[in-house]
């Protein structure tokens, strides 16, 4: 039986790795946030330190370092464009967010098309038990089983 922390421990690192593998293969979306979006959204409850202990320890500072290098990594193996255009940067970026959401309307369609062939073949099932011949035929074999 492992403790808290030790649970707590391999949470992490499974997340890490999560992370980790979401950075290599494109699909982590990091959202840069200036200091002017930070103004404008503050926190929805701020709540004063209470005497209470930091949230920060030794191994919350190692995620965050990580998170840190992961992000340093993805901005480094993000293409740059030659030209100054920003609005090829922009772009990029719209041409990324419809890839992605092709892909996710393509296992939506899957998804559909699978849970459609499941229903058209349980309605079949359920047509044939319905028929008078396999009615008469359940109703005997309950009539046999019964010894009526």
């Amino acid at each position: 039986m492992s403790t808290t922390r030790e649970r707590a421990e391999q949470q992490r690192e499974a997340k890490l790795e999560r992370v980790s593998e979401q950075s290599q293969s494109g699909s982590l979306e990091l959202r840069w946030v200036d200091d002017e979006k930070r103004r404008g959204c503050p926190p929805r409850h701020p709540r004063p330190n209470q005497g209470r202990m930091q949230w920060r320890s030794e191994s919350s500072e190692g995620l965050i370092a990580r998170v840190r290098q992961i992000r340093r990594a993805a901005a480094r193996e993000r293409p740059t464009s030659d030209s100054d255009d920003p609005h090829a940067d922009r772009l990029q970026a719209l041409e990324a967010r419809v890839a992605h959401i092709e892909q996710l309307l393509e296992g939506l369609q899957d998804s559909v098309h699978r849970e459609s062939e499941r229903h058209a073949k349980l309605i079949a099932e359920l047509q044939a038990q319905v028929r008078p011949p396999a009615i008469g035929a359940a109703l005997a074999e309950d009539k046999r089983s019964r010894g009526l």
